[in-house]
């Protein structure tokens, strides 16, 4: 009896465990301008996750030139879609755009995807 006990109860902990931890764990699903794409100068950046988080940052990184930090709204809610304005035009070149996302249980996750303006 102990022992059917104990492995529903492992079974149970393994459940919750692989739940949160996948929970925790989101990324990012698409992004405007998508990763890879030539478009013409963003005025915005469209980023959508798996699940609800809040940028923390988001900055666009010219190669070979300095980071870009684009400004947030700090008073919007959680969201799996996140659309950022760009603030500036770009030149033409190659990008990339580095962002950091804090999901409801705190945890942290950061990523990247690149573009390139025509």
């Amino acid at each position: 009896m102990i022992r059917v006990f104990v492995a529903i109860l492992s079974g149970v902990a393994l459940a919750v465990t692989l739940t949160l931890s996948a929970a925790a764990h989101t990324t990012l699903t698409s992004s405007v301008p998508a990763d890879g794409a030539e478009v013409a100068p963003p005025e915005e950046l469209m980023l959508e996750f798996g699940a609800d988080v809040k940028l923390a940052r988001v900055q666009i990184v010219p190669i070979g030139g300095k980071p870009i930090r684009l400004k947030l709204d700090r008073s919007a809610p959680a969201s799996t879609k996140m659309v950022v304005p760009v603030g500036e035009a770009l030149a033409p070149g190659a990008y990339v755009v580095e962002w950091r996302a804090v999901a409801d249980d705190g945890h942290i996750m950061t990523g990247e995807f690149g573009f390139s303006v025509r």
